[in-house]
């Protein structure tokens, strides 16, 4: 799919945009040929994505690539919504137990890794979402009133309309 997509690409110099869930995928990564890579540091995972951003940097050509990095998620264990939305019967501090810095994210190192990474290339950028979806450097369930979570880990429409906000202001500069 890589080759082809690169294939694909050769017709035009659009800007591409990868996003990908980073940390979702570290522990199922695999080389094309389809050997299994153990990324169980960060050190490790870390040399990973900037030697596979420099490939893909390499393959792309002159046109502009953008980096989305992974959402802000406290943990893929702790549902936010299952908090959130259910009955309450008694006083659930969901919302308050369920704050947290950016920097404690489990998306923090990896999104630091991809920013060094991009750093060092020419026409392509990094978009981190908790810029828009941590107000302050403060992470959360929501945001101005808004579930920005469908589950532990993805966005639900609000937060993705958060986060694309940030992105097409990236696009239009």
């Amino acid at each position: 799919r890589y080759a082809r997509s690169i294939r694909l690409m050769e017709a035009d110099s659009k800007p591409l945009i990868f996003a990908l869930h980073w940390t979702g995928y570290r522990d199922k990564t695999s080389t094309a040929s389809g050997e299994r890579v153990n990324l169980d540091d960060d050190v490790k995972f870390a040399k990973f994505l900037e030697e596979n951003l420099d490939a893909l940097r390499r393959d792309i050509g002159n046109r502009p690539l953008i980096i989305v990095g992974s959402q802000p998620f406290l943990s893929a264990k702790k549902s936010v919504s299952e908090c959130l939305l259910r009955p309450n019967f008694i006083h659930q501090p969901c919302n308050g137990s369920m704050q947290y810095k950016v920097s404690q994210s489990e998306a923090f190192k990896t999104n630091e890794a991809l920013k060094r990474a991009v750093s060092k290339m020419e026409n392509t950028y990094f978009f981190d979402p908790s810029v828009s979806l941590c107000k302050d450097g403060l992470c959360g369930p929501t945001l101005g009133g808004a579930l920005i979570y469908s589950d532990n880990t993805h966005l639900s429409l609000d937060g993705s309309a958060i986060a694309g906000e940030q992105i097409a202001k990236l696009l239009e500069t």
